[in-house]
């Protein structure tokens, strides 16, 4: 791939993600258009009712930096603060459940694109 310096430490490594996004993550309107196209179709896998919580809550759980270079509006810090709480929660109680049997691999629902989809009309339009 050609990477040159790459960081030798996890702490190298954090520091050099952190300069990267600053350096780069800058807001774009086709950021914005993107985003909220994702954000329609991932909301849109729950009922109607829900769906604008499903969508703040996906934008609290971004990192302002991230949230700004995409055109997302603040979230209230508590529910970023509640949402962590109730991840974490959910990851203990995981850890008590016994692993999937092999007899029931796990079967991705592609149900983003239900009518296909071809790459070339895929992402933000450009021009």
């Amino acid at each position: 791939m050609g990477l040159k310096r790459l960081p030798r430490t996890y702490r190298g490594y954090e520091r050099f993600l952190d300069e990267y996004e600053a350096e780069r993550f800058t807001f774009d309107p086709s950021n914005r258009r993107v985003t909220e196209a994702t954000l329609r179709i991932f909301a849109g896998w729950f009922p109607a009712p829900l769906r604008p919580a499903v969508t703040r809550a996906a934008i609290a759980l971004m990192d302002e930096p991230l949230r700004q270079a995409l055109g997302q509006p603040r979230q209230p810090a508590w529910l970023a603060t509640e949402l962590h709480r109730v991840l974490r929660l959910r990851a203990r109680a995981l850890r008590l459940v016994p692993p999937r049997p092999e007899s029931r691999p796990y079967r991705h629902n592609a149900r983003t694109y239900p009518m296909g989809y071809s790459l070339t009309n895929l992402g933000p339009a450009t021009g």
